[in-house]
């Protein structure tokens, strides 16, 4: 796949996930349309690079601390919380309703769809600083290569290069055509069998991703459901007991401020004047009423 196809599709992925994060800025039906729509472009993006996948995962341990490591684990944590996104997405949505199918332990699979989908915006992050060096240098090149750049710093238009002149003779050791076109099938044959080796590992690790994820949740779910119902009745609870309190604050009437007690001999306030003199008022008007 050239760079430029890469690059649109790597802006299709990032614009498809960051419009699938927030379901409010969407709305529910769209969230789903578009959390759909993007598998399609990632799973392309797996297959592309399916051969790296493979030759990394081979050779992990030979070379523990070079850039490449990070990339596959910071790209394999990402593949872990897109199939646990979607997955999740799809047992939270009416989809197994529709087909007559009611998803157990819901309250933990929105969870996880939550969890999940914070994961991924992180290490998409992640990944994208890991290959901003790529993206830049692609970004560069693809402008340099353009008609529209083509006389940008230099204030006159850049001379197409000619084209490269056909020897009028076979230059020694060139293939014949017979030689040629078995070349150019061979190289077709092992495109081919590079793709379908892509499509059936992209589709094995997911399998296998989302049979780990439901027995996990089927191993895990009844507990956790457990836990986190207890906490969404405490938080319920305490939101109910604050809106309680708050609505009777504003239907109980003002308290009258208390009358103030006056000395019935000098004229003062008892708390200013007997008070202040260490004679509580209840002691002085008992004495002198």
């Amino acid at each position: 796949m050239r760079a430029r196809t890469r690059l649109l599709l790597d802006l299709v992925i990032a614009c498809g996930l960051i419009a699938a994060y927030r379901p409010t800025w969407t709305g529910i039906s769209l969230h789903e349309w578009v959390s759909i729509a993007i598998i399609v472009p990632l799973a392309i993006h797996l297959v592309v690079n399916w051969d790296w996948v493979v030759r990394i995962a081979t050779t992990f341990v030979q070379r523990l601390f070079h850039a490449s490591r990070a990339n596959f684990v910071v790209d394999s944590a990402l593949l872990v919380a897109s199939v646990a996104v979607m997955l999740s997405g799809i047992m939270v949505s009416p989809i197994p309703s529709f087909f007559g199918i009611q998803a157990a332990q819901p309250l933990v699979w929105a969870t996880l769809h939550a969890w999940s989908a914070d994961a991924i915006i992180a290490l998409f992050a992640v990944h994208a600083a890991l290959h901003w060096r790529w993206v830049v240098a692609t970004v560069k090149r693809l402008a340099a290569d353009s008609p529209a750049f083509a006389g940008v710093g230099s204030g006159a238009p850049r001379p197409l290069a000619a084209p490269a002149r056909v020897p009028a003779t076979a230059p020694a050791g060139k293939l014949s055509p017979a030689q040629a076109r078995r070349a150019a099938r061979l190289a077709a044959e092992k495109a081919t069998a590079r793709r379908n080796a892509g499509v059936l590992g992209v589709a094995g690790v997911t399998l296998a991703l989302g049979s780990l994820i439901f027995a996990s949740v089927a191993l895990a779910g009844p507990e956790l459901s457990e836990s986190l119902g207890q906490r969404g009745a405490s938080a319920v609870a305490l939101q109910r007991s604050a809106q309680a309190g708050t609505a009777v604050a504003q239907a109980a009437p003002a308290k009258p401020a208390p009358a103030t007690q006056v000395c019935p001999r000098t004229g003062c306030a008892a708390s200013s004047c007997h008070g202040a003199n260490g004679v509580r008022a209840s002691v002085w008007y008992k004495t002198h009423s």
